[in-house]
This record gives structure tokens, C-alpha cells and sequence, in this order.
């Protein structure tokens, strides 16, 4: 279960958060605690009474005006040789905030999942990450893997992490025993997903997985309903996976399962809509069906390979000046231009933004459908495609 604590939420108190209400990614701490649920989640109960029920924290107390800290999204449990694995973004979550190599994924895992005291973290040589209350232990030294999880790419860049186990009897011989999929935060329409690498390499179970690939889905996203937004937290969800693929079992019941036959991608849009869209599991190197929306041609009024844009006659005079384009990121997406240190003009949640990036917009732009349609990037390789 996860737990936000605002600053800002608590009216005027100076004391805990200076800025009310706070800029964005600042005086928040986050952490995650155990529940269970017999009803498929319509009521959850805590295994224990707070703060008890708490496994990631980060081991320091919260500061004034600090940046958002702790632990974010979870990814499934998956069950193996005895254990529950999973993954879980954290955020500075050292004993230092400062501390490099504390921000990414963790992998844990749990005999017991319902007891909040059974779980380990990865800290990079051995399940040793013990997590602990920085208020119940003001002063939490070295020890217990020193509170603090190893980091492990997964799918990229990749702070939703979403692993599932693959079942059924379709596969061919050597086909992967798991995959990860990821959300390239800062592209559209992309998903990442890559493969287990820890069986070759003698890595521990889910700490190792292979360079990441990509699925662009534009063509197969309707233009009905495209309403210009990057896709959010996209997830594998097979409707066999309690049923046929895993009946009875806990990774069947709570949807870890894929096969591929009734498989899906299901992904949110706008924070507003949540989109479905069939996919299959097909050998490398097959070509893709013909998508059943191509994208239009592009725009002539504003080439593609466009490297700087002029601002005049802003509203701010330090807004006005050239505009040069960044280097591109590695997982693809809009590009991004800078004017200098804090003037940058950039795409984010559907609007292209004049702002210092991380910080503010000074201007918002919403552009049109047109606009939107001719941002097209090339498809890398893939193993897998849509179907219609």
C-alpha cells in the first residue's frame, strides 16, 4: 500500500513546508506498506498496525522543504523457488540524500508476503537490505545492507517497473521465462520491454535483464481518441491468467501470467482514459501487419529536422532568444531545446512548454492535431507486435 505524506497538505505550517502550495517534486516523502485484501481489492486490510505494517522507508527523517523522497510504483509479485520477488522505484533513498546510486529500481523479495518483517532487498551481492523507522531508530548506522537497495536497470530508463511471468504451452524451446515492461517516461505512444539476463550471467533472480527494446504503437492508436498525451504506466494484462494459464495459483490470480492468445496492452491517456490494445509474441524479424492508422505525411510548415526555433515578443524578455536543440534521448521522443540554463522549450503531458524545465512553464502551448501527427521516430528492432 502506498503512502504519500504532503507538506503542503497541512495548511500554512511554515515549519515543515516553506512554500504553500509547493512547487512540484518538493516536500513530499513517500513510503510503502503491507495490506491484504479477500475480496479481489475492494477492501484491504493493513497486516499490522501502523507503523508496523511499513516495509520501504527511507532510514532519515523527513526535512524541511526536501525533495520528494522514498519509495513509488510497484511492480507484480512473482513467485519463485519459495520466494515472492518484486520491484519498487525509489527516490534518494539513502541514509544520505545526496548519496549517489540511491535513486532507481530495487529488487526484494519475501518468504512470508503478509509479513512486513520477511522482506529483503538486493544490495548488490546478497538479499541483505533490511529497511528500518527513522523515527523509532533516530540513528540508523551502517548494517542490514546499509537500509539502502542496489539499483537495477530494467527496460531502460524505466521508473514503472512491470515484470510477467510467461505460461502456456505455445512457447517454443528457449523462449524467455519472464518479461519486463517499461514506460520510456518523455516519448509517445513507446513501450520498453525487456528479457531475463540473470540465469547466463549467475546474476541473483530478477536483478539482471537485457538492453531494453521498443514498440510504437502510433499506428495503432485510433485518432478518435488520440488526444495528443504521452501514454502512461502501460501494463500486460491476459484475461486466461487466473483461468487456464494458472488456475488456483497466486501468480495466475493476481494477473502476473502472459500467454499469447487473449493477451493485451493496456496503458492511460490523459490521466483520463484507459486504452486496450491486443498484442502477440512473434519471432524476431517478422514483419509487422500493415497498421490500421498510418501516420499523415509531414507537415511542410515545419520540417522535421528543424534544429533551433527564434522566440520574440514574449510576455518576459528573458523568454525571447534562440532556442537550440539538445541531444537526443536515448529512448527516443520529442526533442528538446534550450536557450540557455533556465529557458528551455520542451513536451510534457501534451503541451509543448517555454519553462525551466523541472521547475515551471512561463508559457503553454497545445498544439494542434496536425502538429501532433507529423512527431513521428523511427521503430527499432522488436520481438513482438500489435494485432488487430
Amino acid at each position: 500500500i502506498h503512502n504519500e505524506f504532503h507538506g503542503d497538505d497541512i495548511a500554512f505550517n511554515a515549519s515543515i513546508c516553506s512554500t504553500q502550495p509547493a512547487p512540484r517534486g518538493q516536500c513530499q516523502m513517500w513510503s510503502t506498506g503491507v495490506g491484504v485484501t479477500s475480496d479481489g481489492g475492494a477492501h484491504w486490510t493493513l497486516t499490522a498496525a501502523p507503523p508496523h505494517h511499513v516495509v520501504f522507508e527511507v532510514p532519515r527523517q523527513y526535512a524541511l522543504d526536501q525533495p520528494t523522497d522514498g519509495f513509488g510504483a510497484l511492480g507484480a509479485l512473482l513467485e519463485l523457488d519459495g520466494y515472492f520477488y518484486g520491484h519498487v522505484e525509489q527516490s534518494r533513498a539513502g541514509r544520505n540524500g545526496s548519496a549517489p546510486n540511491t535513486s532507481g529500481i530495487c529488487v526484494f523479495r519475501s518468504p512470508s508476503p503478509t509479513d512486513p518483517q520477511s522482506f529483503r532487498g538486493w544490495n548488490g551481492s546478497a538479499w541483505a537490505t533490511q529497511w528500518v523507522n527513522p523515527y523509532t531508530t533516530p540513528d540508523p548506522g551502517p548494517g542490514t545492507g546499509d537500509h539502502t537497495c542496489a539499483i537495477v536497470p530494467t527496460a531502460g530508463p524505466n521508473n514503472h517497473p512491470n515484470p510477467r511471468k510467461f505460461a502456456g504451452d505455445w512457447m517454443p524451446p528457449g523462449w524467455p521465462s519472464h518479461v519486463m515492461l517499461g514506460w520510456p517516461e518523455g516519448t509517445k505512444n513507446k513501450v520498453a520491454y525487456a528479457f531475463p539476463d540473470w540465469s547466463a550471467g549467475g546474476a541473483a533472480p530478477f536483478t539482471a535483464w537485457t538492453a531494453p527494446q521498443y514498440l510504437d504503437i502510433t499506428g495503432w492508436t485510433p485518432p478518435a481518441i488520440d488526444t495528443g498525451e504521452s501514454l502512461m504506466y502501460p501494463a500486460l494484462l491476459d484475461s486466461s491468467s487466473p483461468f487456464e494459464l494458472g488456475a488456483g495459483t497466486a501468480d495466475g490470480l493476481s494477473y502476473a501470467l502472459v500467454g499469447n492468445e487473449s493477451l493485451a496492452l493496456y496503458y492511460v491517456v490523459a490521466r483520463a482514459y484507459i486504452l486496450r490494445l491486443p498484442v502477440a509474441w512473434v519471432p524476431a524479424g517478422t514483419a509487422p501487419p500493415p497498421q490500421p492508422f498510418p501516420p499523415p505525411p509531414p507537415s511542410p510548415l515545419n520540417p522535421k529536422g528543424c534544429a533551433r526555433f527564434t522566440v520574440a515578443g514574449a510576455g518576459l524578455t528573458g523568454v525571447n532568444g534562440v532556442y537550440v536543440q539538445a541531444p537526443p534521448s536515448p529512448t527516443g521522443g520529442p526533442p528538446t531545446f534550450a536557450k540557455d540554463a533556465t529557458h528551455q522549450l520542451y513536451y510534457f503531458g501534451g503541451n509543448w512548454k517555454l519553462a525551466h524545465q523541472g521547475v515551471g512553464p512561463v508559457y503553454m502551448l497545445r498544439p494542434t492535431r496536425t502538429v501532433e501527427r507529423r512527431c513521428q521516430f523511427a521503430r527499432g528492432p522488436v520481438n513482438s507486435r500489435t494485432r488487430r
